[in-house]
């Protein structure tokens, strides 16, 4: 994608969007809710036409051709399966439609069937499967055209939490088989830097940030970025000219010469730590705590904030210093 843009009425959907995924990569654009991501795949996928910029698969624009001209794989977050047909059939669609014979296609369902975990289910149909099992037949079924690039919106959004390592596990396999390149899109944290081998930071229809998931973790662009990035945000501090952050992992409780003291307002369990939510002069700070020490609500502690782990942000254009 190369200054990728798209409007609906006054609201810009997209803002100038640039992004390249390479060959058997898996790169996660990571957004909240009306972000955009949504629209980023139609327009790849020739659902929808974007206002300005260009779009082009293994060197070829697409950007004026038609959904079934650009060799691309749709997986939506609810399957988009044919109901009235056994998984075998779904499975098989895209084959027919390009008239391979019957014995190929057998092999070939049969083979994505064992990859995927749904051989057992292949002449059920699919409105008697569960969530999971319905997501891994659109996957196989999108894996099975052989496409140029695989496109995900939020696939695993309505599933259990044990479901969803499942297929997770499930579609990392099938796509490292497969070597297939994948732009996964969703707002879930979790999925996003487990699965990616880049992650793109979509914030209101812009990219503002791309790169191995560690790295933005740890040193994001920006004030916005720190703040919507990991399952908790980075705490960030008004220290003057300068916006301070730190994780709440790197935060250390200590008895003397604290950076800053504050009283424990909340505490919760998240089964490996505990989190704590400290009010300090400087604002509010989250806090995981693992061992033994966990800080009662309306106690007094002292946190260390070690520089190595500070980032510093300028606070008028609030970029990465």
């Amino acid at each position: 994608m190369r200054a990728l843009t798209k409007h609906f009425g006054k609201k810009t959907a997209l803002d100038c969007a640039t992004l390249e995924v390479a060959d058997g990569e898996r790169c996660v654009v990571l957004g909240a809710s009306g972000a955009g991501k949504t629209t980023l795949l139609r327009l790849i996928a020739g659902l929808e036409r974007q206002d300005s910029g260009s779009i082009a698969i293994s060197g070829r624009e697409v950007s004026g051709h038609a959904a079934p001209e650009r060799a691309t794989a749709l997986v939506f977050s609810d399957g988009g399966l044919f109901p009235h047909l056994c998984v075998y059939e779904n499975l098989a669609f895209a084959l027919r439609l390009k008239r391979v014979r019957n014995a190929d296609v057998r092999r070939q369902v049969g083979e994505i069937a064992q990859l995927l975990g749904i051989e057992p289910h292949l002449f059920r149909k699919v409105s008697v499967l569960s969530g999971g099992e319905r997501q891994r037949v659109a996957l196989g079924r999108a894996l099975l055209r052989r496409c140029k690039l695989l496109l995900l919106d939020e696939p695993l959004a309505h599933l259990d939490p044990l479901l969803r390592d499942a297929v997770r596990a499930s579609m990392l396999e099938s796509l490292r088989t497969r070597k297939c390149a994948a732009l996964y899109v969703t707002h879930d944290h979790e999925d996003a830097f487990s699965i990616a081998d880049r992650v793109a930071i979509l914030i209101d229809g812009r990219l503002v940030q791309c790169g191995d998931p560690q790295n933005v973790y740890d040193f994001p662009a920006s004030v916005e970025v720190a703040a919507f990035v990991g399952s908790v945000p980075m705490n960030l501090f008004d220290y003057g000219a300068q916006i301070v952050g730190i994780r709440a992992e790197n935060v250390e409780l200590v008895d003397e010469n604290p950076d800053v003291s504050g009283v424990v307002l909340e505490r919760s369990f998240t089964g490996a730590s505990w989190m704590l939510s400290v009010d300090t002069p400087r604002g509010l700070a989250r806090v995981r705590v693992t061992g033994s020490k966990k800080p009662v609500c309306g106690a007094r502690v002292g946190l260390r904030l070690p520089s190595s782990r500070i980032r510093r942000f300028d606070k008028q254009s609030g970029l990465a210093l």
